[in-house]
């Protein structure tokens, strides 16, 4: 038989709507940029995803594996290592989940910067804003 100690709440109970939200939305990025990342760097010519090859002329790319792998390491393990730090309830969590959401907010905008426009750009740039904003507005609430 488990017993919750009366001096530690259970760790759902401790957990408000806004954190749950700010976990998911981390979760989901996170693993959304680590497939896609991976799919990119297996096949470097972007065939997987659809990704036009032609798109990386005149950036410092030769082949999709490198932005791939900076999706993957970069997007995906660093939204995915802060959902767990807000999940474990560390104390700098919510410091990093805005960090992560300023980040994406950034290498969108290098992107930008690269790549030119696409329309997923500022569909993710819009989530890093969103991180950032859950973060900063929930700030001491966990």
């Amino acid at each position: 038989m488990t017993t919750v100690s009366p001096h530690r709440p259970a760790r759902r109970a401790r957990h408000r709507p806004a954190q749950v939200l700010l976990e998911t939305v981390l979760t989901l990025t996170g693993a959304g940029a680590v497939v896609g990342g991976l799919l990119l760097a297996v096949r470097p010519d972007g065939s997987l995803l659809a990704a036009d090859p032609q798109v990386l002329r005149g950036t410092p790319f030769d082949s999709w594996r490198a932005p791939g792998l900076l999706l993957t390491t970069l997007v995906g393990a660093g939204f995915l290592g802060t959902a767990a730090a807000l999940h474990l309830g560390h104390r700098h969590a919510r410091r990093l989940a805005i960090a992560a959401g300023l980040g994406l907010v950034a290498f969108e905008a290098a992107e930008f910067g690269w790549l030119g426009f696409q329309p997923l750009e500022l569909v993710f740039a819009a989530v890093g804003g969103l991180v950032a904003v859950l973060a900063t507005g929930s700030e001491g609430s966990s």
